[in-house]
């Protein structure tokens, strides 16, 4: 008797579809970022319990200097949606952190407050950490220190070596600022100073006036070789206040115009005091130098660069 063949084995099962994640509009962001940005929110999509078949696309565009997230559930129809939710971020990292709320709430339905501003909600949250972190930047400045304008209103040259740290919409400063102009047919100014103290930005669009003040450590000397009637120096503690526009903030590379108005807390004694003024030949009369000292708050323009 022939042998009757084995039966065949079962046919395996279908594999249920699962839901498929893509990359949609993303202008103004760069490729690789938008494509790791969408990988962690359609990561999450996958956790939160996407259901089988649903489409999902991840939309990523910008808003001055916020990052808008969308991510969309799209329709039967093509190009349709038939659910969505969105938050705005100060920046692509953020998009860690956002992504598991969007995707918990666009899977299981709920709600989500489409206005909010991600590093500032989340930042109380206790289940996570604040999303900006702190940078650091390195500034050079180009500056124009006024003599008293009482005397000149020719501006001395000087450089300024900034270092801040950037907490949006506040910056930490510390910076050292010195010049000087010598020429012996003007009022001539030397500076030093160092400075600690703060900036506060209204805007957050990549163009942003700013105000800031702080504490300084100043050395000023002014001589004046028009009058011939004022030579003299002092160094002590004071305050400054600034204010400016900041441009390309959303850039690594800033740029910056200011000015700046430091108030010492004492007056430059002149070493003149006591002294005549000779007006030359034919001149009976000397007079006194006056005065014996100036109250001097210089004021500055500035052009900086923050790398």
């Amino acid at each position: 008797m022939p042998t009757l063949p084995a039966s065949a084995p079962a046919a395996a099962a279908p594999a249920a579809p699962s839901a498929s994640c893509h990359i949609g509009e993303h202008g103004g962001v760069d490729d690789a970022d938008a494509q790791t940005a969408t990988q962690l929110v359609c990561a999450e999509l996958s956790r939160a319990g996407a259901p089988a078949g649903a489409t999902y696309r991840v939309d990523i565009g910008r808003l001055g200097s916020l990052v808008v997230l969308t991510v969309a559930r799209e329709g039967s129809l093509p190009g349709s949606t038939a659910d969505a939710r969105q938050l705005k971020l100060h920046g692509i990292e953020d998009v860690t952190s956002a992504a598991p709320r969007l995707a918990a709430a666009l899977v299981n339905g709920t709600a989500l407050d489409e206005a909010e501003v991600v590093s500032q909600t989340v930042a109380g949250d206790k289940r996570n950490p604040p999303i900006s972190a702190s940078k650091i930047h390195f500034a050079l400045g180009l500056i124009g220190q006024f003599p008293p304008f009482d005397r000149s209103a020719t501006p001395a040259p000087g450089i300024d070596f900034e270092l801040h740290s950037e907490l949006d919409p506040f910056e930490i400063v510390g910076n050292f600022r010195f010049g000087a102009d010598s020429d012996d047919r003007s009022v001539g100014v030397v500076f030093v100073n160092f400075a600690m103290g703060g900036r506060y930005f209204p805007g957050d669009g990549d163009t942003s006036p700013y105000l800031g003040g702080g504490f300084a450590w100043s050395y000023l000397s002014v001589n004046d070789n028009v009058n011939n009637d004022f030579s003299g120096s002092h160094a002590g503690l004071g305050a400054y206040g600034e204010a400016g526009v900041e441009f390309l903030r959303q850039r690594h590379t800033h740029l910056a115009i200011g000015a700046r108005l430091d108030a010492p807390f004492f007056s430059v004694t002149n070493d003149r005091s006591g002294q005549t003024i000779s007006g030359g030949a034919g001149t009976i009369a000397p007079q006194p130098v006056v005065p014996p000292s100036i109250y001097y708050a210089p004021l500055s323009l500035e052009l900086r660069l923050t790398f």
